[in-house]
């Protein structure tokens, strides 16, 4: 194998529900095109999002009380979603590739899916690098820049370590 595989946990999270679209969070900060967050109900977690010109919102979060974080990824357009059905992703960084499970989850016109992690590897490769490619089950990769992410996430991790 050329890229290292790391097991990603995935989960339902009772304690941060995912967040389509965190509409109705205290805005923390905005660096770049990433919004950054706090969300109390996942114990003052912050997270950062973004919607991309192909229609992807992506959040990527921190969630303190199971000492980890999560990736999520909604489009109004991704009929093929299943609230609660688990399907395969992986994300592809570089020459890195995570392997896990998303949950299904719909809210309102976002479709999407949620993937826990507790790997803080993911979060670094995830800040330093250009673009992102995620497999979800069956369907086409989708690949998506990352450039101002590594801002973004330095002040996400500003924003959690105010929140203690």
């Amino acid at each position: 194998m050329t890229a290292r595989h790391l097991t990603i946990a995935a989960a339902i999270l009772a304690v941060a529900a995912p967040l389509a679209h965190a509409q109705g969070l205290p805005s923390w900060k905005t660096v770049g095109d990433w919004e950054i967050k706090v969300d109390e109900n996942a114990g003052n977690g912050c997270l950062m999002e973004k919607t991309f010109d192909n229609g992807i919102l992506l959040q990527f979060g921190l969630l303190p009380l199971r000492d980890g974080g999560f990736f999520a990824a909604y489009n109004e357009g991704w009929t093929f979603i299943e609230e609660g059905k688990t399907a395969p992703v992986k994300f592809h960084f570089d020459g890195i590739e995570f392997n896990g499970e998303s949950e299904g989850y719909i809210s309102g016109p976002w479709l999407g899916g949620f993937v826990f992690t507790n790997n803080p590897e993911l979060v670094y490769d995830f800040a330093k690098k250009t673009e992102m490619t995620v497999t979800a089950g069956d369907n086409a990769p989708v690949t998506l820049s990352l450039d101002g992410t590594l801002a973004g996430v330095e002040e996400l991790i500003n924003c959690q370590a105010s929140q203690s």
